[in-house]
């Protein structure tokens, strides 16, 4: 999501058409607001987004590499951790409170119908050509900071050029993301990133298939978790729980918080009849 740049197509060169704005309207976000989101944006500690499971995306060629030589990208996820089976809020939606709200705001003006599960937030993030797999339906992407270049390119809905080895779509029109709205299908369009120079952060605003369509049932999780989550809290028990779910889901937002109740009976039955027969064999 927030896509990368590729490099040119074997072959023919494929035709480009260069729009400013998006398929759906391409809504200017004023410099006020847009300054306010880019503040929010540089608040994050970018230095803990160390992505290395976006396979898909990364290109492998230009993107960074860390410590262990593996490349990454600075990449996550606000709203419902994925992961998670209770689809509990990740823990950079509760470490970057301010973002999330700014973003929700911003989406609901631009398309008050736009359902969305969750925002993907990249940061100088350039991606090869791909679809994404974890998408449903629509999805609305905009570009913020300061930088030149980076337009988005977006292939028709025929899922062409994502097989390794295949050429890119012989036609696709490039998108200017900066302030702009961009309406395209992640899950069925290829899509990459022109090279760009400067600072450049992109938001995708999807859908998880599973939580596809349930519109107000999900905001409204989502506003109790989030009045949950402002409540005050032992400041021991709440280091506590921090560190335990940061050390799960900072890279890459992978986190299992914790199994379901039905699945952490069945463990503790299980330890339990363990138990016995070790204690059997004792005596």
């Amino acid at each position: 999501r927030g896509g990368g740049g590729g490099g040119r197509a074997a072959g023919k060169k494929p035709q480009k058409r260069r729009r400013k704005g998006g398929p759906a309207g391409g809504a200017h976000v004023g410099e006020e607001e847009s300054a306010a989101i880019v503040q929010a944006l540089k608040q994050v500690d970018w230095g803990s987004v160390v992505n290395t499971g976006r396979k898909n995306v990364i290109d492998p060629v230009r993107a960074p590499r860390n410590d262990k030589g593996k490349p990454f990208c600075q990449s996550f996820i606000l709203g419902p951790n994925m992961k998670d089976p209770e689809r509990k809020l990740s823990w950079f939606t509760k470490q970057n409170k301010e973002l999330y709200d700014l973003l929700r705001r911003l989406m609901k003006r631009h398309d008050p119908a736009h359902v969305f599960s969750n925002i993907t937030v990249n940061r100088n993030f350039l991606c090869k050509p791909h679809r994404d797999r974890g998408n449903s339906g629509p999805s609305y992407i905009i570009g913020f900071g300061d930088y030149t270049g980076g337009e988005l390119n977006v292939g028709p809905r025929d899922r062409s050029g994502t097989a390794p080895g295949s050429e890119l779509p012989k036609t696709f029109a490039a998108h200017d993301l900066r302030r702009h709205f961009v309406r395209f299908y992640g899950g069925e369009q290829t899509h990459w990133t022109n090279p760009f120079q400067g600072e450049r952060f992109s938001c995708v605003f999807y859908n998880f298939p599973d939580l596809h369509a349930k519109g107000k049932i999900l905001e409204q999780r989502i506003e109790e978790q989030l009045a949950a989550d402002s409540e005050p809290t032992d400041p021991a028990a709440s280091t506590a729980k921090q560190e335990g779910d940061r050390s799960s889901a900072s890279h890459g937002d992978s986190s299992t918080l914790a199994p379901p109740p039905a699945v952490a009976n069945r463990l503790a039955e299980f330890k339990a009849r363990l138990e016995k027969k070790k204690g059997a064999r004792r005596r």
